[in-house]
């Protein structure tokens, strides 16, 4: 059974509580269950580091608090809008290079980071 990972933002959005923002969706490899667990609890402290170091825009800049979460999937929706990446290998390095791109793009679509003055 294929595995697929969402990443999402949760948290508050310009005064709105409690929302939640599907940015895409990780395909792995089928190999061994184990590495897939790790992989889902390590790329979300590895996700909420890269976004406070500012790769992936502000952890908490105005109108955008709240942080990036990994939910496990067996299925991708019909008519599912967000891309699907498939991901070669479960090293987060080499995931996070396969993924960066994509995500910095949706990310600013969907969440509209507001740059420092604006």
């Amino acid at each position: 059974m294929k595995e697929y990972f969402v990443i999402c933002f949760r948290g508050c959005l310009n005064g709105k509580r409690k929302v939640f923002i599907d940015l895409c969706v990780i395909e792995l490899s089928p190999k061994d269950m184990r590495i897939h667990f790790m992989f889902q609890y390590d790329l979300i402290t590895f996700l909420y580091k890269k976004r406070g170091q500012g790769e992936l825009g502000p952890k908490n800049g105005p109108g955008t608090n709240g942080w990036l979460d990994v939910l496990k999937i067996f299925e991708v929706p019909e008519k599912y809008e967000s891309e699907v990446i498939r991901v070669a290998s479960a090293d987060l390095n080499e995931a996070y290079k396969t993924i960066r791109p994509y995500l910095r793009k949706v990310i600013n679509q969907k969440i509209k980071i507001k740059k420092k003055g604006e």
